[in-house]
């Protein structure tokens, strides 16, 4: 089985040496490329002009899996307006990777091909027990919560925070799994949900009762933005840990909103037709700067406004979905040139599919927030096949 070529670009944190051989992996840890084993050395050997010195990697640099997971393809992305100095960061940086691989052109588009088994996860909202235990119905975690899902890829499809009280030990347990996840080849995607938007933008509502506290002791608050002003003074720590330009917002800037694998697409509430011709790849960039605090301005893709269509916000293929909207979801697909549509946002009783099976709703509430059932949805070569369920899968024919 050939191995998925990743196209969507993270930022690199640090380099692992697994049992396959080395791997550029994200990392909460800032990054460093001291994580890398005799690094130095490693780049002294490579090139003579590097100075073993250089340690620290800029965000700008990116990577991409290989078929061979011993090299680690890299690419220097330099906005226009980037100054000298973060030009020769970025290519200093770019020479000293090569100790962990090879270093060429990679494309934008977040799209991954050749997944053989996938499996789409709805809402979480805060509850790291469901969290676990839908992981565990995924064949992702064992009981120690360790990944034993091999290449299996996940997607998440938003709204990991928001209704419940977990929400920093959710969030940090998703960004634990995804860098174990790589080491082993499989995949965790976290797409961006509205009240991944909501926290950005500094909205306390729709929180669990006392989320809170758990963010006092992160590092880099900005406790004098401006933003914080009006809040009470337990509030400041979630606001300053979310929003725009956070240290957590920052993190889930990396998150994609609209994620295409093969031909299915992944959203938190859907892409109608204008946004689909707006384009995949320029909707994630619009949110991530806006998440990285690289601009002020919350993009239109994540607004919220009447009747709202925008790609977290729509319900035209989740709820009281009528032929129109079906004509309307197959719009979008033919400008993305995909075969369906996977979303959340919407909760339904059970996974349930619209539209000859082009739309497929997964969130089923299944925070405790709700009390719903906890599901998956599971797909084998990009063919949806099963609804997992703890009480016994339910098999999906194929239209």
């Amino acid at each position: 089985m050939s191995s998925a070529t990743e196209t969507w670009s993270v930022p690199v944190r640090r380099c692992l040496n697994t049992s396959s051989g080395w791997r550029l992996l994200p990392a909460k840890d800032g990054g460093n490329a001291e994580n890398c084993r005799s690094n130095s050395d490693l780049v002294a050997r490579r090139s003579q002009k590097i100075s073993p010195a250089i340690t620290k990697l800029p965000s700008i640099i990116q990577t991409q899996p290989l078929a061979d997971s011993s090299k680690a393809e890299t690419l220097c992305v330099l906005r226009h307006n980037s100054s000298m100095k973060s030009k020769t960061l970025c290519l200093l940086a770019l020479l000293g990777l090569l100790a962990c691989g090879q270093a060429s052109e990679a494309p934008q588009a977040q799209t991954v091909e050749n997944a053989r088994r996938t499996v789409a996860i709805g809402d979480i909202h805060s509850d790291i027990n469901v969290m676990r235990n839908v992981f565990r119905l995924a064949g992702a975690i064992n009981a120690d919560d360790e990944w034993i899902g091999g290449e299996l890829t996940i997607v998440q499809l938003g709204d990991l925070i928001g209704r419940s009280d977990d929400e920093r030990e959710v969030l940090d347990f998703m960004f634990a799994l995804q860098e174990e996840a790589a080491v082993h080849g499989g995949r965790v995607y976290g797409l961006i949900g509205n009240h991944e938007i909501m926290a950005a933008r500094v909205d306390n509502q729709a929180v669990g009762p006392n989320p809170f506290a758990a963010y006092e002791d992160v590092q880099d608050l900005d406790m004098e933005d401006g933003r914080l002003v009006n809040l009470p003074i337990n509030q400041m720590y979630r606001a300053a840990a979310l929003m725009a330009g956070g240290p957590y917002a920052v993190r889930l800037a990396e998150f994609p909103a609209v994620l295409k694998l093969q031909d299915t697409i992944y959203v938190h509430g859907g892409v109608v037709p204008r946004w689909a011709e707006y384009g995949i790849e320029q909707i994630n960039a619009d949110i991530s700067a806006w998440l990285r605090g690289d601009t002020l301005r919350e993009p239109s893709a994540s607004q919220r406004v009447d009747d709202s269509d925008r790609v977290m916000w729509a319900r035209h293929f989740s709820a009281r979905v009528d032929p129109f909207d079906c004509q309307m979801l197959q719009a979008s697909l033919d400008i993305l040139e995909a075969e369906r549509m996977i979303v959340a946002h919407t909760r339904h009783s059970q996974i349930t599919p619209y539209c000859d099976g082009r739309i497929w709703v997964i969130d089923t509430g299944m925070s405790r927030a709700y009390g719903g059932q906890i599901q998956a949805l599971e797909l084998i070569d990009d063919e949806v096949t099963r609804i997992l369920d703890p009480d016994g899968h339910i098999g999906i024919q194929a239209p």
